[in-house]
């Protein structure tokens, strides 16, 4: 049994709501509905707005360093090899991307809680867990898809540039 202050229902807490039958249309580009999963729960977020700003520059810096490695590692006379140590960071700056985009931290999804001004507390409806873990496996599938184009692609660009 969890407290009351410990389990937030999604009328109590403003990042998850129930969608129901009179759910605005105009609505619909802010909800996310899972196939699987029961029809009237619908997951916003389950990070605080100060979070998600934070995961946007961290993600934007980490993308903007790792592109600039990889014109370093093209331009300059280096091994293609080498190269593959660049897919890490395509995985974190996607990683970090895509939880800014889908307002969703991977770690507080799959511990099954949300995040508001600083305090978490657990997620009490279980298609709510539910489908907020689906959605940071999704995460995790899109950034590892997200490193292997990029390390693909990076792979791809012929060595050293400069002298040709």
């Amino acid at each position: 049994m969890a407290d009351e202050d410990d389990s937030l229902i999604s009328s109590e807490y403003p990042s998850y709501y129930e969608a129901t039958e009179d759910t605005d249309p105009s609505e619909h580009e802010k909800q996310v509905l899972f196939e699987g999963m029961s029809g009237d729960v619908c997951v916003m977020r389950n990070m605080s707005d100060g979070k998600r700003l934070r995961r946007g520059i961290i993600g934007a810096l980490l993308l903007a360093g790792t592109i600039a490695i990889a014109a370093v590692l093209c331009l300059w006379n280096i091994h293609r090899l080498w190269r593959l140590a660049v897919a890490p960071l395509w995985f974190g700056s996607g990683l970090t991307i895509f939880q800014w985009y889908q307002r969703t931290c991977v770690y507080l999804a799959w511990k099954g809680q949300v995040e508001k001004d600083g305090s978490t507390a657990n997620i009490a409806v279980a298609a709510q867990r539910a489908a907020d873990r689906k959605r940071a496996i999704l995460i995790f599938v899109y950034s590892f898809l997200f490193a292997v184009l990029c390390t693909a692609a990076h792979m791809l660009v012929p060595v050293n540039l400069l002298n040709k």
